[in-house]
């Protein structure tokens, strides 16, 4: 049995998740093993459609404190153990309004840092899929153990202000990048 594990930011309410969500209904369980990561546990649309087959893996509190959402990571704001954190995640959500980067590029500069604090999962897989931009690609390629690793690359890519130098390091360890 092959042993797969999926990367997303979140299942809130979006085209990507509903395209995982797709994708995990049609595949065949008797011969994978299939896993499940996102970072964001808030407004969890599509939590109930997620196949019952489907392992969900919960990150770490710091995984989720560096890559959930400024609301999150404000509701911790007192947990003085992770607190270097936390002020770097709330300068940088300040940077990146003052800077006006865009979305994509500011995460892209975050993850640089982001990534020391973040560990390594144990579990070791047969192909690991980004199944969208920035967090999820850094996190897989960087942070997960796999044979494969596969890149879903969701947007256009021109168009989300990213720079190609930032990403192109990890485009080049991707097994297989399939573009929409």
């Amino acid at each position: 049995m092959k042993r797969i594990l999926f990367v997303i930011d979140s299942i809130t309410c979006g085209g990507a998740e509903k395209g995982l969500i797709s994708l995990l209904n049609n595949i065949e369980y008797s011969n994978y093993d299939v896993d499940l990561l996102y970072f964001c546990h808030e407004n969890e649309y599509y939590l109930n459609e997620i196949p019952n087959q489907v392992h969900i893996i919960e990150p770490d509190l710091v995984t989720q404190l560096a890559l959930s959402s400024g609301g999150y990571v404000l509701s911790h704001v007192w947990n003085f153990h992770y607190l270097s954190l936390i002020i770097k995640r709330i300068l940088f959500g300040i940077m990146g309004k003052i800077d006006r980067d865009s979305y994509f590029r500011r995460r892209a500069k975050d993850w640089k840092i982001l990534r020391r604090y973040i560990p390594e999962l144990e579990k070791k897989y047969d192909a690991a899929i980004a199944y969208l931009e920035n967090y999820p690609v850094y996190f897989t390629l960087d942070k997960v153990k796999a044979k494969k690793y596969i890149v879903w690359q969701r947007t256009d890519y021109k168009k989300t202000g990213c720079k190609a130098e930032w990403d192109l390091p990890y485009f080049q360890r991707a097994d297989t990048i399939c573009v929409l």
